[in-house]
């Protein structure tokens, strides 16, 4: 009756007084695991590169000087200057920004994914740590009790 209560006491003030320490565990988990910071860089990249899909590429602006004036039916040319805009087809910019954020959203997935087996691992092994030490506990306790029956009948 003795050990049921000590057990009882242990894991009423173990759930109040190390909870916290879980979230601890698993928060500074989260913070510093060089996988779900590589995901969540690959997640920064692919968020830029939505905004990246609806741009409009470079303006291409070209200059010529000619070394022997061609005539032409409007004068001689001395140089020649130009400028070229590419501009997509309708329906294309919108495309790609889905396309892109499509993406995104997968990078986004594998963040969550990896996050919660990093939770769930966390987790197990913190539950499997404090058995190990309730184990430990109840058995120093037992042999105590059995040096005092020894010492008792002995």
């Amino acid at each position: 009756m003795k050990k049921l209560l000590c057990i009882l006491v242990g894991i009423l003030s173990f759930n109040f007084s190390n909870a916290q320490q879980l979230e601890k565990l698993i928060k500074e988990g989260l913070e510093n695991n060089s996988k779900i910071q590589l995901f969540d860089l690959k997640y920064q990249v692919a968020k830029e590169k939505v905004n990246e899909a609806s741009t409009l590429p470079n303006t291409q602006i070209g200059v010529g000087v000619f070394v022997s004036e061609p005539e032409t039916r409007t004068g001689a040319q001395r140089f020649k200057l130009s400028a070229k805009q590419m501009l997509p087809s309708f329906g294309s910019i919108t495309a790609r920004k889905n396309y892109k954020n499509a993406i995104a959203d997968a990078v986004y997935v594998d963040i969550a994914i990896e996050k919660r087996k990093l939770v769930a691992s966390i987790s197990q092994s913190y539950y499997t740590l404090y058995a190990l030490k309730t184990q430990q506990q109840i058995l120093s306790e037992n042999i105590s009790l059995l040096e005092k029956i020894r010492d008792y009948f002995y």
